[in-house]
């Protein structure tokens, strides 16, 4: 199994990393990979860029380019474990929010989170 890290191409007029998730579609089908699986890292939700961009128009692009079978690896949505965390990530960064808004010393202790997750939810 082959790993690959592309860009997705924009159509403004600004420069983009490479390589190029069209480009290198392209690429591989004319190298023989006949298998492809799409597995879109900064995409946490399904949305225009993962059902149309990439499930038709980058298997369109992977089926002319003579690749036989395309994929992509869901987004993870509202999967519980993921909202989870994303929860504990946003509540451990509202000190440093809070902080840069704040002035007064005392006024930003006091937005300092105490307790768990689901101790913090739980008081609402």
């Amino acid at each position: 199994m082959r790993i690959l890290l592309l860009i997705r191409v924009e159509l403004d007029q600004v420069e983009w990393l490479k390589p190029y998730t069209d480009e290198t579609i392209v690429e591989l089908g004319q190298k023989g990979v006949k298998d492809l699986l799409a597995v879109p890292i900064s995409f946490v939700s399904e949305h225009i860029e993962t059902l149309e961009e990439i499930d038709v128009e980058y298997k369109e692009l992977a089926l002319k380019s003579g690749i036989d079978k395309w994929g992509r690896v869901p987004a993870l949505g509202c999967e519980p474990t993921f909202i989870s965390d994303l929860a504990d990530a946003v509540i451990e960064s509202l000190p440093y929010v809070g902080a840069m808004a704040v002035s007064n010393f005392e006024a930003r202790q006091s937005l300092v989170p105490l307790g768990s997750v689901e101790e913090l939810l739980a008081c609402l």
